[in-house]
């Protein structure tokens, strides 16, 4: 089906539905559409986030509140800033100071930092003199602010820095992955993304080596499969580092619903986990599947299409 007149989806995601719901722009205000293009949320706002746990964030006259679905106000006070709200809580920004807030805008943990991520695996990383460390929901600091650079806690393990060298840490802040590598990720279907001689590679949560580092670029696993780069072409690898799809595509973006988009010369299409041809090289632009559409860009106009995996594509 077509977009409205006007509207195109938002720049800065590879996804454009979340949870039902899909951030649109119409001369440069932010709003929202379902799954058959109607307009949900009228676009007026300034800017917007994509929906996550039930709200989003909208900005309008300079400051930031989240709204619901029918994009009634969800929580109340307005915000210099404010990220999604991730584990039943949000960092908001009041000044130069960050707390965090629950759903019903009570401040849980009191404008205390200058640099705060948002809550995963129950704790968020926070910044305090040059050092990083980790609260709880309390805001009880729980790992003490001493690393140079963090980032947050996934599958039970978060990785930070000491002496330029990056490994991983538990909850309880041991280290439990040497601190010998480059750069990494964090853990995502099991796995971490490495880096070292300027290569990528893959690691489980022991710290051993699964893939080698043989890429020149690489994304996290998701559906079971990662983007490798090699010779400046996109491809995929499965969990035993074994290629299942060529590096030929100029551009990619991750599995989602057993689909990828990829681009082909100056086309975007669809292909499947073994490489087939799904949807044709025929779009300008797509995005990923996400609640069973996507939106793409045919020469005359922005599109929504289904996910032929679990319907049939007009």
């Amino acid at each position: 089906m077509v977009l409205g007149p006007g509207l195109k989806p938002a720049k800065g995601s590879e996804t454009a539905f979340h949870e039902g719901l899909a951030h649109v722009v119409k001369e440069d205000k932010s709003g929202f559409i379902d799954t058959e293009g109607n307009i949900v949320i009228p676009c007026k706002y300034h800017a917007a986030s994509d929906f996550s746990e039930g709200v989003a964030r909208v900005w309008q006259d300079g400051k930031c509140f989240f709204i619901d679905k029918s994009g009634k106000q969800a929580v109340p006070g307005k915000f210099d800033y404010a990220e999604n709200f991730s584990d039943g809580l949000a960092m908001v920004q009041h000044g130069i100071k960050c707390g965090y807030i629950d759903k019903t805008g009570n401040l849980v943990v009191p404008y205390t930092y200058i640099e705060a991520g948002s809550f995963s695996d129950g704790l968020a990383m926070v910044g305090k003199d040059g050092k990083y460390g980790y609260i709880d929901k309390s805001g009880r600091v729980v790992i003490p602010f001493q690393y140079p650079q963090a980032d947050d806690f996934h599958e039970g393990l978060a990785c930070v820095e000491q002496n330029d060298k990056w490994g991983f840490i538990d909850k309880m802040g041991k280290d439990v992955i040497p601190f010998t590598f480059t750069l990494v990720s964090g853990f995502n279907e099991g796995l971490a993304l490495y880096l070292d001689d300027r290569k990528c590679g893959f690691i489980d949560n022991s710290g051993e080596t699964v893939i080698p580092n043989r890429y020149f670029s690489s994304r996290q696993f998701k559906d079971g499969l990662a983007a490798v780069l090699r010779e400046k072409r996109w491809g995929f690898i499965n969990k035993r580092g074994r290629q299942v799809i060529s590096c030929k595509y100029a551009e990619s973006y991750d599995f989602s619903e057993g689909l990828v988009a990829v681009r082909r010369d100056s086309f975007w299409g669809y292909l499947d986990k073994r490489g087939n041809e799904v949807v044709p090289f025929k779009y300008l632009n797509a995005t990923s599947f996400s609640d069973g559409h996507a939106i793409v860009r045919s020469e005359d106009n922005w599109l929504i299409i289904e996910n032929p995996l679990t319907s049939p594509l007009e």
